[in-house]
């Protein structure tokens, strides 16, 4: 989709270059040229199966941020935006705190802070069931193989988690799950997003997200935000510690739509990104 769009949109063709070049001046290195993304290219470096933190983090943020622009090129105006786990970084910009380079560069700054956790040996898995219900998987696991930080990351519906922590945890549990007859499967990832292993990380991601703030100027947003951090209405300014904490807390996405749904009953929802990864989820809550 992103290479199509990029090769018929002009406004997300400008956003792209606009953004890779951001990338290029905080990397060194072009996401176009060297990989290959949003562009065809003939020769560019092929990237492993499950890509690396600090190429994935600012392709999403570009990809939310041309697309976004695409959309406001139409006439098309959120009313409100909520983000779920990496999509938050776009919300800075898609809610009027802060710019498009801000996103880029803070990005950059989360993705180069957890590649630390690349060879952490963890992982995260989507499950189809309730918070209540994994708990028993939970503790099964962690009385198995020992003390682990086996947690809830991501709270999608009341019937749907993500799971985070060890990989031998998380194999464990979804193996656990799949018994029972649960939906259960492992994510395409090495980081551990969304659970406490990422204090491993911590020091160096605020080290790298408070230069960036330092750079650029924020306001409070001027579109309404419903916070996956928080889970409630959010009116103040984002900073590093705001993107710290939603990075090793979980992702409150059930309980942030409930206060979205209930303030705009009647919306419309448009969902940006990648693949409609978060459909299912908003035809549940919404």
């Amino acid at each position: 989709m992103g290479r199509e769009l990029f090769r018929t949109n002009a406004v997300f063709r400008k956003t792209v270059l606009e953004l890779d070049a951001v990338h290029t001046k905080s990397m060194g290195y072009s996401l176009i040229e060297r990989y290959g993304l949003f562009a065809d290219r003939e020769n560019y470096e092929k990237l492993p199966t499950v890509w690396p933190i600090r190429v994935t983090l600012p392709s999403l943020a570009i990809l939310h941020l041309a697309e976004y622009e695409t959309l406001v090129s139409t006439g098309m105006k959120p009313d409100a935006v909520i983000g779920h786990s990496a999509g938050e970084t776009a919300v800075l910009y898609a809610s009027g705190s802060g710019s498009k380079e801000l996103v880029v560069e803070l990005s950059v700054a989360r993705g180069k802070s957890m590649a630390l956790m690349e060879d952490k040996e963890g992982t995260m898995a989507a499950v189809n069931c309730s918070p209540e219900a994994i708990q028993q998987y939970i503790d099964e696991t962690i009385a198995e193989l020992g003390p682990g930080q086996l947690e809830i990351g991501c709270y999608n519906t009341p019937d749907a988690i993500t799971l985070s922590g060890p990989n031998k945890h998380i194999d464990l549990a979804v193996a656990k799950a799949d018994a029972a007859g649960i939906f259960a499967r492992r994510l395409r990832t090495k980081v551990p997003v969304h659970s406490s292993m990422m204090k491993l990380c911590e020091e160096e991601y605020l080290k790298l997200s408070s230069e960036v703030f330092e750079r650029y100027g924020v306001q409070n947003p001027t579109t309404a935000v419903y916070s996956t951090k928080t889970g409630e209405f959010w009116d103040q300014p984002f900073s590093s510690e705001y993107y710290w904490d939603s990075t090793k807390g979980p992702v409150m996405f059930t309980q942030a739509m409930q206060k979205l749904t209930e303030a705009l009953p009647d919306a419309t929802y448009v969902e940006i990104g990648p693949h409609p990864v978060l459909t299912s989820y908003l035809q549940s809550l919404a």
